[in-house]
């Protein structure tokens, strides 16, 4: 995707989005966005303007009455304003976050799960975790060493079969992720950094080549890892018990009380397909070579 193809088509019919599990029309007018939109969406292919969408986005400036000399970015899903503006130069923040909460809306018939996803060698992998545990660093260094991306943000089960669904989004990065990320092997090709957002410091790792050329492809799971990052830590692998497992899933998860005993029954059932294990971690390469291992021993 080029800039210039990126901003005649948000300032026109609205630039498609086909990201595997949902499919957007985005428009906006606004100028700092096409140029790191088209950086960390390099990879994917401007879909058709007339393709059928599962919502339509705009990004539109926000002006207040009270603070005139300070605009702002409003996001639009099919008309709804989510949440409030963010300031001037803020749209692929903005954007971003806002993808996330369309995705979290429109497919609650999936088990969701807050979840590193990725495929290693036809298996799935899950990194189940809350905020600060270091799954976006990881999963944006497994990516860079291999593995294809199924999703940062979202673990996305689909009941029927239980196979994991493809969102492959750039991957957010915060704060010192974002140069240590930067300094990897691989070719990391990294966003612009927005300064001072509710997260700190936030850059967008590019979504991967090959996460976009199979992003319609799913992949049953196989192994889930509850990492957890702690300064100076030593390495530490310890196997988790199915139930407890089962309940940090339940914990991670967007919609797990609301699928009732179907959400339970797609748990537990994935807890007794895969291998589940703890990951305590200082040092990102030694837990790299963990994650390899375990995902390779499965």
């Amino acid at each position: 995707m080029r800039v210039e193809e990126a901003a005649r088509a948000l300032a026109g019919d609205g630039l498609v989005l086909d990201l595997g599990a949902l499919r957007v029309r985005v428009r906006s007018v606004l100028p700092d966005l096409p140029a790191p939109l088209a950086c960390v969406y390099r990879h994917l292919p401007a879909g058709e303007p007339d393709a059928f969408v599962d919502c339509e986005v705009d990004l539109v400036p926000a002006r207040s009455l009270r603070r005139p000399w300070r605009p702002g970015v409003r996001f639009l899903a099919d008309g709804t304003e989510p949440f409030s503006p963010l300031p001037e130069g803020m749209s692929l923040p903005q954007l971003e976050w806002g993808l996330n909460w369309v995705f979290a809306q429109l497919a609650s018939r999936h088990l969701l799960l807050h979840a590193g996803a990725l495929e290693h060698r036809d298996r799935g992998l899950l990194l189940v975790a809350a905020p600060g545990s270091g799954k976006s660093t990881l999963t944006a260094a497994l990516a860079l060493a291999g593995m294809r991306v199924l999703s940062d943000e979202f673990g996305v089960l689909r009941l029927a079969d239980g196979c994991l669904l493809p969102l492959p989004k750039p991957v957010s990065l915060k704060n010192a992720s974002i140069a240590l990320i930067a300094g990897r092997t691989g070719h990391p090709v990294i966003g612009p950094t927005f300064h001072r957002t509710h997260k700190g410091d936030v850059a967008h790792l590019a979504v991967p080549a090959q996460a976009v050329a199979r992003r319609h492809e799913v992949v049953q799971p196989a192994l889930i890892v509850f990492p957890s990052w702690r300064r100076g830590a030593r390495l530490e692998r310890i196997p988790v018990r199915p139930a407890r497992a089962l309940a940090e899933l339940a914990g991670n998860s967007f919609n797990y009380g609301l699928l009732g005993p179907a959400g339970f029954a797609a748990a537990a059932d994935l807890v007794a397909r895969c291998d589940c294990w703890r990951l305590v971690f200082g040092d990102l390469d030694e837990a790299l070579d963990a994650l390899f291992a375990l995902a390779d021993a499965r």
